[in-house]
């Protein structure tokens, strides 16, 4: 990699060919400031004709009507995981890497040693959200000025168990500032936490996040469909195995829908609690065009048990299907909003809106 490194892509760039000579565009850059090739500086430009020799030094460029752009997609040196990566050689290739690229990259022996050998080099925003490194006590503490916690809140590798509670708090050590602060949203849905930062912490946890309709985040697009996702709470941590402990203590904070969507629960648990997954909601919209009359929005709804069904980390047992059999429940069907252009319904609308349901076995849903 040494001997070959003018060779080397380190970068993602965009090239343009000027009065016969390559040079790179500072559009390409993968962030407002990176270093090239011996130790050179490409900032991002205002104008589209500055351009930086392969060295760095910079000129104006003319008239580039007849440049060549050649918009790179390859996996860079900095970005490989086929590199056996050492700090020998971080050291010898320091000026020809992309260090915002290899803040990212997961392949790195990361270490608190690595960090801080090459600590104005990283690109901290990048290894906030490195999910490859360990975030102990340890590294948080040696780097609380430099990360943002507003990304580590969605790492799922951080050691939340061994971060003291100043580091969350405000009026004691905690990462707040222009860097964000923590997020309880992202740390209440991360995948690393357990049943003992729950309880540690359950003052600032966010069990569920609106519960009548408010609970959407955003909507999803697939082709004219609309499909509503939950906002991040503890009911939508994907990771968290739930337990029947952890269910009595919380009970009435926990949204049970959104559990049913997202969460790891078992066919005994589900069964246990299994009036709490009757409810049904509005899941999606989408736009019906009939003739020349305006086009009709219809709501489609969804039950705790249909959302089950969907979980693909929800595994019924023989036990579970012969519960089925006997449970009966509720199931609402689309409502058509016909009331015109002005659609006099807006935003979440009720399943019992509409008396269009029909009473099923929770085994025909599953079958």
């Amino acid at each position: 990699l040494s001997k070959y490194r003018n060779y080397l892509i380190f970068h993602h760039y965009i090239t343009e060919l000027h009065e016969g000579k390559v040079v790179y565009n500072v559009h390409g850059c993968v962030s407002d400031k990176m270093e090239i090739t011996n130790g050179g500086i490409m900032s991002r430009a205002n104008i589209s004709s500055r351009f930086f020799n392969r060295k760095g030094k910079e000129f104006m460029g003319g008239n580039n009507s007849n440049a060549i752009i050649d918009s790179s997609d390859k996996i860079t040196i900095s970005e490989s995981d086929n590199v056996i990566w050492s700090s020998e050689l971080l050291i010898k290739l320091k000026d020809y890497l992309s260090w915002h690229l290899l803040s990212n990259n997961e392949a790195l022996p990361w270490s608190l040693e690595l960090l801080i050998a090459f600590r104005d080099k990283w690109d901290f925003k990048a290894l906030s959200s490195n999910s490859a490194i360990r975030w102990t006590h340890e590294i948080v503490k040696e780097f609380r000025d430099e990360v943002s916690a507003n990304l580590l809140s969605s790492n799922t590798n951080v050691d939340w168990n061994q971060l003291p509670s100043g580091f969350f708090y405000e009026g004691r050590l905690n990462l707040t500032d222009e860097r964000g602060s923590w997020d309880w949203n992202e740390i209440s849905n991360n995948a690393g936490i357990n049943e003992e930062f729950i309880q540690k912490h359950q003052s600032h946890i966010v069990f569920a996040d609106g519960r009548k309709g408010c609970n959407w985040d955003f909507c999803k697009r697939v082709n004219s469909l609309s499909i509503m996702n939950p906002k991040l709470s503890l009911s939508s941590n994907p990771g968290l195995i739930w337990t029947d402990s952890l269910i009595q203590t919380y009970i009435k904070k926990l949204d049970f829908w959104v559990i049913a969507l997202r969460g790891k629960i078992d066919s005994n648990l589900v069964m246990k609690y299994a009036a709490f997954f009757n409810e049904s909601r509005e899941y999606s919209t989408h736009r019906q065009k009939n003739s020349d009359y305006p086009s009709i929005i219809v709501h489609n709804f969804s039950s705790g048990w249909q959302n089950l069904k969907k979980n693909i980390d929800f595994h019924p047992t023989e036990e579970f299907f012969y519960f089925a059999k006997k449970y009966s429940t509720r199931i609402y069907k689309p409502y058509y909003d016909d009331t015109g252009p002005d659609h006099k319904i807006q935003g979440y609308v009720d399943p019992q809106v509409s008396s269009n349901f029909e009473e099923v076995s929770v085994y025909s849903i599953f079958k």
